[in-house]
């Protein structure tokens, strides 16, 4: 919690840092979770990323924070033995990081919450839903103050019933200034 405090306050600790080894932390911290509800996470990712040429620059354990947030949303809001994907592509000079669930989804007033509100959505919908399908949002946020403060971007697409995909879209990190 402490990190996440600072982090509000803006204080980031920057670093050059792999993309691979962050998403590799956070999906190890999830896979308890995951393994107790009968889920797979998938990992998949092309070939310049396998390379280790995703790097950025970023404060890192706060961005294994965010991915975790991102993951765990997708456990929690799943049933058990769903799956749950982490695609990888590279876009240029950006890196683009999609969370696909099998979820229950998600209104157009849910999702606009998250991306452009400040309150949980709970509330929001009286679904044939857990309760804490209708409380998340929080972490959310935090998530995503976190990626626009490292120039980056979120997006969602979702469908009630079926799953929802967070986009996650990164500036890479130049491979001529990357530390060696």
């Amino acid at each position: 919690m402490a990190r996440i405090s600072h982090a509000r306050a803006g204080q980031y600790r920057w670093d050059d840092v792999g993309l691979a080894l962050l998403l590799s932390d956070a999906l190890e911290q999830l896979m308890p979770q995951a393994t107790a509800k009968n889920m797979s996470l998938l990992l998949a990712h092309d070939e310049r990323f396998a390379a280790e040429a995703a790097w950025l620059r970023a404060d890192g354990e706060l961005f294994v924070l965010t991915f975790v947030n991102l993951l765990s949303n997708g456990v929690r809001y799943s049933a058990a033995g769903s799956r749950i994907w982490l695609r990888v592509p590279l876009e240029g000079e950006r890196v683009l990081c999609q969370f696909v669930d099998e979820g229950y989804g998600m209104t157009a007033e849910q999702i606009d919450v998250l991306l452009h509100g400040h309150e949980s959505l709970a509330g929001l919908s009286e679904r044939n839903q857990p309760d804490e399908a209708r409380c998340m949002g929080v972490g959310f946020v935090i998530a995503r103050t976190v990626i626009s403060r490292h120039g980056g971007t979120v997006d969602i697409e979702s469908q009630e019933g079926v799953g929802t995909t967070v986009s996650v879209r990164l500036p890479l990190l130049s491979a001529d200034l990357v530390d060696e």
